[in-house]
């Protein structure tokens, strides 16, 4: 009779445990949305099959017996396993991994013309590039590669270097290609560097080209420039940035300045898709007019590391019409 009891109370303790539910927060930028997939995906579901139930840690004669049915297969602890390991793989595709995945959201500066606040996170290594063709008057320009290779050296630090494009230009009766000059540089985060409040992003981005590429195509000469970018939330899934930047190039032998000015707002659609619309001038002193542009496109998260997108635009004052321009790219961190 003791021996009952003590079965009993083991079988009343191990019933009345409750398996712990952890909420599952999805990490969300209102811009860049983590996506739902992560590089553990079915390592994580797996694991979480493996935390048997209180009752597999009580003597055998103890666990709590099960009523048995006529004609019913009973099952062993592992063909239940196979069972949970079956249904969590058929779950939406955002229930598993978001709980265990700690992959930063992918910002990146594709494929607006404005840069991002933020900086790559520290030890990522994260290349943006894509395709560009522009049509201004009679000559076509495609643009191969755009490629950005951005590095996280410490928080709030990045390493950035620009590698060439290749340009094709077509003009009546003259076509000539080759390679764009290479940039080097390096950019600051305020918020990261100074813990300032996250709803806000401040960042400085400062960088040269280095005399390289081809002779129709590259450059001969350092241009330096510095650009400052702010970032603002306005709600959940709005965004508002904004650039201001200063470059020193040079043409025909003689340096002139060049002034930037930009603004964009982007709306996230859903946790994959987020799309922008984005004006900006660019300002040269002298004799050349100013130019003014508008463009809008669309960024989709295949996964937290990888982001496509799409963009078109116009110059809308101070060009020589027609000024067209579209493409598409990829970004891709570790």
């Amino acid at each position: 009779a003791v021996h009952g009891e003590q079965v009993r109370s083991l079988q009343t303790e191990a019933l009345g445990r409750r398996p712990v539910h952890h909420s599952i927060r999805c990490r969300r930028h209102p811009l860049y949305i983590l996506g739902p997939l992560g590089p553990d995906f079915l390592g994580a579901r797996a694991r979480a099959i493996m935390f048997r139930a209180p009752e597999h840690n009580l003597p055998l004669q103890a666990r709590p017996q099960r009523p048995k049915i006529a004609g019913a297969r009973v099952q062993s602890p592992w063909s239940r396993q196979l069972v949970v390991l079956f249904s969590l793989m058929a779950l939406p595709p955002g229930l598993g991994a978001q709980a265990v995945d700690d992959t930063p959201p992918l910002i990146t500066d594709r494929p607006t013309f404005s840069l991002s606040a933020q900086t790559v996170p520290a030890g990522r290594l994260q290349i943006e590039g894509g395709y560009t063709v522009s049509r201004q008057a009679e000559e076509t320009t495609h643009s191969i590669g755009d490629l950005a290779v951005r590095y996280g050296v410490l928080r709030g630090v990045e390493a950035r270097l620009g590698l060439n494009a290749f340009v094709m230009v077509e003009r009546p009766g003259e076509d000539y290609d080759g390679f764009e000059g290479m940039s080097l540089g390096a950019r600051l985060d305020a918020v990261e560097l100074l813990g300032w409040p996250s709803s806000a992003r401040l960042s400085l981005t400062a960088g040269t080209t280095i005399p390289s590429g081809g002779s129709e195509t590259g450059t001969d000469s350092f241009q330096p420039a510095v650009v400052l970018s702010a970032s603002f939330d306005l709600a959940e899934s709005l965004v508002l940035g904004a650039n201001a930047g200063v470059q020193f190039p040079v043409e025909d032998s003689r340096r002139y300045t060049e002034t930037a000015l930009s603004a964009v707002l982007a709306i996230g659609l859903s946790e994959r898709w987020n799309t922008f619309v984005e004006t900006y001038a660019i300002l040269p002193d002298g004799s050349r007019p100013d130019e003014l542009y508008m463009d809008a496109g669309v960024n989709f998260l295949a996964s937290p590391r990888i982001q496509l997108d799409a963009r078109i635009g116009s110059a809308i004052a101070g060009s020589v019409w027609p000024n067209l321009f579209a493409g598409v790219g990829a970004s891709w961190r570790t």
